[in-house]
């Protein structure tokens, strides 16, 4: 029986990989800041504004320190969300040692606002921009002045997260000390993941044959998985192994960032608009561009397979492929990792549930859970 392994931001993050929102966000202030405290020119862009006045004050608190300054930003971006000014003291040497540089950041949109309120992943992300696109509509009528205003956000956040992510991807590369997970003692998750557990053979007679072949559909746009596939695999496998960028690839300069619940209820109006501006950020518009979701489709189609997800918070911006995996009537079986404890499994059940029409068959082919179904 073949294998289709989703692999989702969950993964990178338990390898030690700076990759949730919470860190883009920082990253993306902070360079701001940087950029402003060092260059003495004030930053803008279509979601923030940077200023700074020079002054004097002996008692200032030092920012300088990276450790400091992430610290700090952590703690106030719930005030930002209130598009309030938000000021803060932010050390620099460039001007002398008790000189010291005022930074005002001013939120200018309402969208960005929202997202640092309360949002914890990406799919949030994603899906916080379709109900924002749905409320651009006013007097029965979608206005362009809201949602070009919206799309040009959301794609200016697109641009920081692609250069954020980019960077992370070559922090991983150029780390030797992230290889050391390369030599982990066989009986470790990461190690045996693209092997075979021992209680499969037992539990499922005939999953392993000769013609064995492992489907790995990347949601992120990083490359951990490769690494490990190509540190990790053994000379002369029987079985073929494939790994799909399913939303693209940061080394690319390309990635896929949208919403991709067509199932919506409201998805239809959007269509019935005659307005390609209102779907230019639905994902399935560019699955064409490569043949990532034309292979997914046709392993799903052609033999029976097992799915397992790994990482992946199963939310609802990726309902429209995850429902073609799910329900495909070769998928016979699903496994749920999940981080050690029932309440975590007990979330992922929850949330693959909302992939199915068919609550029965969900049950059928969820497995139930399993201590030893843990990775970290």
């Amino acid at each position: 029986m073949n294998r289709l392994i989703i692999i989702g931001n969950g993964f990178d993050l338990a390898n030690g990989l700076k990759t949730s929102y919470e860190d883009f966000l920082v990253w993306y202030i902070k360079s701001k800041i940087e950029s402003v405290v060092e260059n003495l020119v004030n930053y803008s862009d279509k979601l923030i504004n940077v200023s700074f006045n020079n002054i004097y004050m002996p008692s200032t608190p030092d920012f300088s320190t990276v450790s400091d300054l992430d610290g700090f930003l952590k703690h106030e971006l719930i005030q930002w969300a209130k598009n309030e000014n938000i000021s803060l003291d932010f050390a620099s040497s460039k001007l002398g040692q008790h000189q010291t540089k005022v930074v005002t950041i001013t939120v200018k949109s309402q969208f960005f606002a929202e997202l640092l309120t309360c949002l914890k992943n990406w799919t949030d992300i994603e899906k916080a921009y379709f109900h924002a696109l749905l409320n651009s509509k006013s007097g029965g009528k979608y206005l362009p002045s809201k949602y070009n205003v919206l799309n040009e956000e959301f794609e200016c956040l697109k641009k920081e997260l692609l250069a954020y992510i980019t960077q992370v991807d070559e922090q991983f590369r150029s780390d030797s000390k992230i290889f050391d997970v390369f030599k982990l003692p066989k009986g470790s998750f990461f190690y045996n993941l693209l092997s075979w557990d021992t209680r499969d053979s037992i539990l499922h007679p005939g999953l392993k044959t000769e013609n064995t072949e492992i489907l790995i559909v990347n949601f992120n746009y990083t490359n951990t998985i490769r690494e490990y596939w190509e540190n990790l695999r053994t000379p002369g496998e029987s079985f073929k192994l494939r790994i799909i960028d399913i939303h693209g690839n940061c080394r690319n300069n390309e990635v896929i960032f949208g919403y991709g619940d067509e199932s919506h209820p409201r998805y239809q109006e959007l269509e019935d608009e005659d307005d390609n501006d209102l779907l230019k950020n639905m994902k399935s518009f560019y699955y064409g561009f490569s043949d990532a979701y034309k292979q997914i489709i046709d392993f799903v189609q052609l033999d029976d397979f097992r799915a397992e997800v790994i990482g992946h918070s199963l939310g609802l911006s990726d309902r429209l492929l995850f429902r073609e995996i799910f329900e495909s009537e070769k998928c016979k079986k699903i496994k749920l990792f999940h981080r050690g404890d029932k309440p975590s499994y007990f979330q992922k059940r929850i949330a693959i549930s909302r992939h199915f029409k068919d609550n029965t068959a969900m049950r059928n082919k969820v497995l139930d859970y399993d201590s030893r179904d843990v990775f970290a």
